[in-house]
């Protein structure tokens, strides 16, 4: 979590300034690229079914008041800081688990196929999911204002038959030059 931690902070460090400026209620979040590495799939198969992924979350709350309480979803999965945990940690970061079910299929045509280690070794998706995110801000009278936001997730996919051959090139000393 400590390495994950690192980039996505050193994004708000570039673009807190932006956000910071407003005297509205915002919400801002970063989502790390998740990565995944797949093994070839058979080229009757033009749908692939991504495994479980984990997203890697900064989010920074803005109130013109106190903030109350702030949800980041991502499909079915969640995660709820309360007052306490806004006011002591500042950006919130977290981690999303999200289950292969609740992703949706991707389309990616000739990428990954059986037979094909010539084929593409990566592929970037650059919205395979999206987070939401609601921010309840509180004001000194105790009204609340309700804040939202979303953010698509990245994904890079990379194949594993490319990384084979690749440590298959390297360990084969009839290939060196």
């Amino acid at each position: 979590m400590k390495a994950l931690r690192v980039p996505i902070l050193s994004l708000f460090a570039v673009l807190m300034p932006v956000v910071g400026a407003s005297a509205n209620d915002e919400l801002f979040i970063v989502a790390e690229d998740s990565s995944v590495s797949i093994e070839p799939r058979q080229t009757t198969r033009r749908l692939l079914t991504l495994p479980a992924l984990e997203f890697s979350l900064a989010a920074n709350p803005e109130c013109t008041g106190e903030p109350a309480s702030m949800t980041l979803s991502i499909a079915d999965e969640y995660a709820t800081f309360d007052a306490e945990q806004l006011r002591d940690e500042s950006p919130i970061v977290t981690t999303l688990r999200i289950a292969s079910q609740q992703i949706a299929l991707v389309a990616p045509a000739d990428f990954c196929l059986a037979g094909e280690p010539e084929g593409r070794t990566e592929l970037y998706v650059p919205d395979v999911s999206t987070v939401h995110g609601s921010l309840r801000c509180v004001d000194a009278e105790n009204r609340s204002t309700m804040t939202y936001t979303s953010v698509p997730l990245p994904l890079r996919i990379s194949c594993r038959i490319a990384e084979e051959s690749d440590e298959t090139r390297a360990q084969d000393p009839s290939t060196a030059r």
